[in-house]
C-alpha cells in the first residue's frame, strides 16, 4: 500500500473521501476519510432504510467538495455490509481518477462536462 499512485493521490486530496477501507486510508495516509453508506445495519443486520438517502448526501458531499471516492475490492470484511464497486458505478456518475493493484480512486463526473464544484467549506 505504501506505495501506491491511489493512496498518494488521498493523501493530497483537499476535499473530503469516502472508501470501504476509511480506516485504512487513515492509517496508511494520516488522511482522516468517510466510511461508505452501509447497505445493512451492521449491530441488527437489518436492510438500512436511510441508505439512499445517505448515498445521496454522500454524492453532494463529494460533488460539493471536489472529493474522492476509493473503493479497495481485497477490503472484503465489510463486504456483506456495504454497497459493491458496481454498485457504486450504477448508482452514481463516477469517473476513474486512477487505479492500481491496491485500488480505484473515483470522483463524481461534472455535470455538462463541466468542474466539479468547490466547497468553501474547509475540511
Amino acid at each position: 500500500w505504501r506505495t501506491s499512485p491511489v493512496l498518494a493521490r488521498l493523501k493530497a486530496a483537499a476535499g473530503p473521501v469516502y472508501s470501504n477501507a476509511f480506516d485504512g486510508i487513515e492509517f496508511s495516509t494520516g488522511r482522516g476519510a468517510n466510511p461508505l453508506p452501509a447497505k445493512v445495519e451492521y449491530l441488527t443486520g437489518r436492510v438500512n432504510p436511510d441508505y439512499d438517502r445517505q448515498l445521496r448526501a454522500m454524492a453532494d458531499d463529494l460533488g460539493a467538495g471536489g472529493g474522492l471516492l476509493a473503493y479497495f475490492d481485497a477490503v472484503t470484511f465489510r463486504q456483506s455490509l456495504l454497497p459493491t464497486r458496481a454498485e457504486l458505478e450504477r448508482a452514481l456518475p463516477l469517473e476513474v481518477v486512477t487505479r492500481d493493484a491496491v485500488g480505484t480512486l473515483y470522483r463524481l463526473r461534472p455535470p455538462n462536462g463541466g468542474q466539479p464544484r468547490r466547497s468553501s467549506a474547509t475540511r
